[in-house]
């Protein structure tokens, strides 16, 4: 069985209004439900998530294309009837993005509680471990990443005890966090964190295809 960890961004990526989801991403989720693998992410991360959701993904119309549509048709440069397609479709994205806001608890709630998806609490060998990560760990990290990356570093190391034994068992994280990344820009590899993820037998991918590490 394949085990992977996850972080906020596949949180945003699953859960943001339908044409923002990134299909990678919802894939992973429904491999889970289908028991093609177990996906495991930070109950924290769901908060972050919805956070980035509710601030980034508001349906914003530019008052200028609707002052735009009203000079365009009353100078004629653009029909009545295409005029109203125009309208009628930007108030449907307002309406349908804001429906979707307004139930994104429930969204959460369904892939906190899906087949396949484990969402766990921070423990306090996670939290030691932060602490740890402060005076050890990668330099410039914000508390928050700290949080995750020392949930992250626990929970594989208790995964590969639970399932070691398993000649089917793989175990990976997928992070599209730049700060939690082990390479550099330029994809070379970054220490002091590439080091920590081999110490707990953790693959990192870049990318929700799971096919993008260096």
């Amino acid at each position: 069985m394949r085990h992977l960890l996850v972080e906020s961004n596949w949180v945003y990526s699953s859960c943001s209004p339908e044409h923002l989801r990134e299909p990678a991403a919802t894939r992973l989720l429904q491999k889970a439900r289908n028991g093609e693998l177990r996906l495991h992410l930070p109950a924290i991360c769901l908060r972050e998530g919805a956070d980035a959701i509710l601030r980034k993904c508001q349906p914003r119309i530019p008052v200028e294309m609707k002052k735009f549509l009203r000079t365009a048709r009353l100078g004629d440069r653009l029909p009545a009837e295409h005029a109203e397609l125009v309208t009628q479709a930007l108030e449907l994205y307002g309406a349908i993005v804001s429906h979707e806001l307004r139930k994104l608890h429930d969204t959460l709630e369904a892939v906190r509680n899906a087949p396949g998806v484990e969402a766990f609490a921070l423990s306090e060998d996670m939290l030691e471990c932060a602490i740890q990560l402060r005076a050890t760990g990668p330099s410039g990290l914000k508390p928050f990443d700290e949080a995750i990356l020392a949930a992250v570093l626990v929970k594989a190391r208790t995964l590969r005890e639970l399932h070691g034994g398993d000649p089917n068992f793989e175990l990976s994280f997928c992070t599209l966090d730049g700060d939690l990344q082990p390479w550099t820009k330029e994809r070379s590899r970054l220490e002091p964190l590439a080091s920590l993820y081999e110490q707990a037998g953790l693959r990192v991918y870049g990318d929700f295809a799971v096919a993008g590490g260096p």
